[in-house]
Parts: C-alpha cells; sequence; structure tokens
C-alpha cells in the first residue's frame, strides 16, 4: 500500500488514522458558524475539517426535487433553492483555510463543479474529496487528478465494478495519490446497512488506504473500522444539531466528536502488531495467577516421584503444569514437606 502525504500527515499502512470533521453544509452559509465549528472540531480532536464547496447553479438543474432526508429536515422545495443558502464565498474558504492553518487541523473541502475545483487548487488545498455523488463524474474526476494533490474518494450508491473503474482512471491499483471511502449514502445510516468488511477488501484490490465515510449515529461503526483496517475516518460535525439544515440531525456534535476521537484513538492503541508475549502489565498477575507443581505429601531424601505426589496450585514461580508429568521418576533431592513449591533444585 504506497499512501501519501496530507500536509505533514502521512495516510497509510502504520500510521494513525486521519480523522476528518464533515462540516459539510452544517455551517447553513454563515461564515461565523463555519468558523466556530473549525474552532470546535480542532479543539474536539480532528485532524482535518472538512466543507464543500460548489456553485448551485453548475451543480443542481432548475427543479431538481429535494432528497426525502433533506425534506424531512428542510421542508419541500427544490435542491438549487436549498443549496444557493448553503454556498460560501471564496472568502470564506480563504478564511477558513487561515483559520484551519492557525489552529494546525487540515482544510479540506469537496468540489463539486469545475469552477469550485480550480478554486480549492487555487488555495493549494492539501488533498481533494471526492463524494460519492461523483465516483461516476469522469470529467470532474480527471480535472481533479491533474491537479496533483491525494484524491480521497468516497464510494456510496455504487458497485465494485463502478469502482475498479475509478480507480483505473485515477492511476489503477496502487495508484500514489488515491484513497477510497467506504459509504453508505443514507443520512441517517443504520449501522447494520455498513457493509464494513469491504474496507479490508478495498485495500486487497486496489492497494490504496481505505477509510470510512460514516453516516451512523452512533461510534460503534467508526470503531469497527479501524479494526479492519481503515486509515481514514470522515465524521459529519455540527456545533448545534438543533440547526436548521440537511445535515445536522446525522451529525455529531463537539463533545460526542471529541468521544469518538477518543474511541478511535483507543481502538488504534489496542490493536497492536500480530506479536504474542508476556507484557510488563501481566507479570505480576502471571506469578499469582498461574499455577506450579506443589507436593501432596512430604518426601524423604532420595524417594522417587509418583504422580500422586504431584498437585497444581497457585501461585507461579516453580516447576509449571507443562513440565509437571516430566518429574514422575525424578529423586528428592533432600526432605521435602507436604504442600512444598517444587523447583528443580530439588530434584535428582
Amino acid at each position: 500500500m504506497p499512501g501519501f502525504c496530507v500536509g505533514s500527515r502521512r495516510i497509510g499502512e502504520d500510521q494513525p488514522c486521519f480523522i476528518v470533521a464533515e462540516v459539510g453544509v452544517n455551517h447553513n452559509g454563515d461564515l461565523l458558524i463555519a468558523e466556530a465549528s473549525v474552532r470546535a472540531a480542532a479543539a474536539a480532536g480532528a485532524d482535518a475539517v472538512k466543507f464543500q464547496t460548489f456553485r448551485a447553479e453548475r451543480l443542481v438543474a432548475p427543479g431538481t426535487p429535494r432528497a426525502a432526508y433533506q425534506i424531512e429536515s428542510v421542508g419541500v422545495g427544490d435542491q438549487r433553492s436549498m443549496l444557493e443558502a448553503l454556498e460560501l464565498s471564496a472568502e470564506a474558504h480563504v478564511r477558513l483555510q487561515a483559520l484551519c492553518r492557525e489552529l494546525g487541523v487540515t482544510f479540506l473541502s469537496t468540489p463539486f463543479d469545475d469552477e469550485s475545483l480550480d478554486l480549492l487548487v487555487g488555495l493549494s488545498v492539501e488533498a481533494i474529496k471526492i463524494g460519492s455523488g461523483d465516483l461516476d463524474n469522469h470529467p470532474l474526476l480527471l480535472r481533479a487528478k491533474a491537479a496533483g494533490v491525494p484524491l480521497i474518494v468516497s464510494t456510496g450508491m455504487s458497485t465494485l465494478l463502478e469502482v475498479a473503474q475509478t480507480v483505473e482512471l485515477l492511476g489503477g491499483p496502487g495508484a500514489a495519490n488515491l484513497a477510497l471511502l467506504q459509504c453508505v449514502s443514507a443520512y441517517p445510516a443504520p449501522a447494520s446497512a455498513q457493509n464494513l468488511a469491504v474496507i479490508p477488501h478495498y485495500a486487497a484490490l486496489f492497494s490504496v488506504p481505505v477509510g470510512f465515510s460514516d453516516h451512523t449515529l452512533g461510534l460503534g461503526a467508526a470503531v469497527a473500522a479501524v479494526t479492519l483496517g481503515a486509515k481514514i475516518i470522515e465524521k459529519h460535525f455540527t456545533i448545534d444539531r438543533a440547526l436548521p439544515g440537511p445535515d445536522q440531525k446525522a451529525s455529531l456534535e463537539p463533545a460526542q466528536f471529541a468521544q469518538l476521537v477518543g474511541a478511535v484513538r483507543d481502538a488504534e492503541a489496542a490493536i497492536g502488531r500480530p506479536v504474542k508475549r508476556i507484557l510488563e502489565e501481566e507479570r505480576e498477575l502471571r506469578t499469582v495467577a498461574r499455577r506450579s507443581v506443589h507436593l501432596a505429601r512430604a518426601l524423604t531424601r532420595g524417594e522417587a516421584i509418583v504422580a500422586a505426589d504431584l498437585e497444581m496450585k497457585r501461585p507461579g514461580g516453580g516447576v509449571g503444569g507443562a513440565e509437571c508429568l516430566g518429574l514422575i521418576g525424578r529423586l528428592s533431592a533432600r526432605d521435602l514437606p507436604v504442600g512444598h513449591r517444587i523447583h528443580l533444585s530439588d530434584l535428582i
């Protein structure tokens, strides 16, 4: 798996998971809310804060209906009017990128049209995120590839064949500047639908870093994804789920996001490496909980041991159970009392 760098952060094998707070459009077109979101996400431990860059007139044809979850959140109407209210200006992008830099988090965004992609490239963004809706948008994908920065591509609403075609378009298996995200494009998405087994499958098929764009309401799916090899976790983020907007209800608030970051870091620490050994934390309990061979009766010097003479009792530290049967027939080197914990120096 080649991996790549997003700024100073390496994304790939043996690296900490890159955790993205997806503010998306949860700022409602208000720069002050967007800036507050960046501050809150950084304080919660996010590695990156992501927005969405678009011009509604270039993204949506007039009269395009809203999705069911959008109608539930913001009411009946067309997509275009909804999205027009959620745009951020080029100047807002500059300010948000500067704030991210000041706070030590990576500024990311998803472009939805050529003009928006050019804006992000002009800002020298460290990576570009492609949303699931554009997995088969080959013109946009090729334009993004030409920018020469890492591409993080979500794969919701797609077949494996479509994913494979996109990987081939972007450089093929092992492409140096590509990551894939398993994603289920529902808002919110039930944990039972996540199919996280796709994560190691993608890694084996395409030899690129794989992550998870998580639209569930809880933390468990993201933690499970990390145990399956996810190197990027993206989770929708809001400063207040009570705010209006189509994605607020499927987002985590700052305290929950901080819990997610902690859970992911705990999972990474727990995974460790495929080496089985006695840990320092276990040594004291090993002596107490393991058993040693003890004498069931007293032995006189030179007496041979028979099976009935031996019993296994705590603590450890003497001859262990694996060597117990090998003691039968050995001679006592001296008089030994009943209950004695046997050491090899006790025997001839």
